[in-house]
């Protein structure tokens, strides 16, 4: 089976993720990162997962661009996304705002993979303001191992 894993990330969390999902999967997976490339041909794919952050309560709009532009190519394949998020209780929200009902039925993976903040990845305006929200002064991962296998179990059909 052919997988790809496109995303996008603005601090590295999502980067990470997909590298963490990536390495659990029986296949090596194709992964781009949607903030590099103009267009990307899904027709060869038997399952693509999308991945992006949550940032200040909104999906990166690069993701969100490229899943209302491939809206109709996902919908004929295999999908999932994941979102990297710091605020779970939201989750069902987001993905509400993120995908309309026949998308999230037709998904066959929706999570979380939890986040990280990557303090030397952020602005000087980014990064006090999330020192302050999340009472740090360093960086800090807090992936969700069981989401990220639950995903690369979804795509090896586990």
């Amino acid at each position: 089976m052919k997988t790809l894993i496109i995303y996008a990330s603005r601090t590295g969390t999502t980067e990470k993720a997909v590298q963490m999902i990536a390495e659990k999967l029986k296949e090596t997976p194709d992964i781009i990162n949607i903030g590099a490339v103009k267009k990307t041909d899904l027709s060869g794919y038997d399952f693509i997962l999308v991945g992006g952050p949550i940032k200040m309560g909104r999906l990166y709009k690069p993701v969100k661009q490229f899943l209302a532009k491939n809206r109709a190519a996902l919908m004929t394949k295999r999908f999932g996304l994941f979102l990297a998020c710091g605020y779970p209780q939201e989750l069902e929200n987001y993905f509400k705002v993120i995908l309309d009902d026949a998308m999230r039925e037709h998904a066959e993976v929706l999570t979380d993979i939890g986040y990280a903040y990557y303090l030397e990845n952020m602005g000087p305006v980014e990064q006090r303001v999330v020192m302050q929200l999340a009472n740090t002064q360093k960086s800090i991962e807090a992936y969700k191992p069981e989401a990220i296998q639950k995903i690369a179990d979804v795509i090896n059909g586990k």
